[in-house]
Formats: C-alpha cells, sequence, structure tokens
C-alpha cells in the first residue's frame, strides 16, 4: 500500500491533504480482508473513524 509509504515519510502531508484522507476513506470501504487491519491502523491514525 503506497499510502503508508506515504505516511512513513511524510505524515503531515496525509493528514492535511482532502484528497488522501478521502481516498483513506474509500479505501476502508472497498478493501479486501487481508490488508483489513493496515487500512483500519491507517483510520484510526489519521482520525477519519
Amino acid at each position: 500500500m503506497h499510502l503508508l509509504d506515504l505516511e512513513d515519510l511524510a505524515p503531515e502531508d496525509l493528514v492535511h491533504s482532502p484528497l488522501a484522507r478521502d481516498m483513506v476513506l474509500q479505501l476502508q470501504r472497498r478493501i479486501r480482508p487481508v490488508f483489513r487491519r493496515q487500512v483500519s491502523g491507517l483510520v484510526e491514525r489519521l482520525q477519519l473513524a
């Protein structure tokens, strides 16, 4: 998941980007079970839940 790489490189960009936040929320709705834990963690860290 490239969003996790972005979080590592520039977490402030991910937090403040409306497009990135929207992508994370859309991903949360569509994610395969294999990646669900990673996406849920990202959602929590971005305080989107």
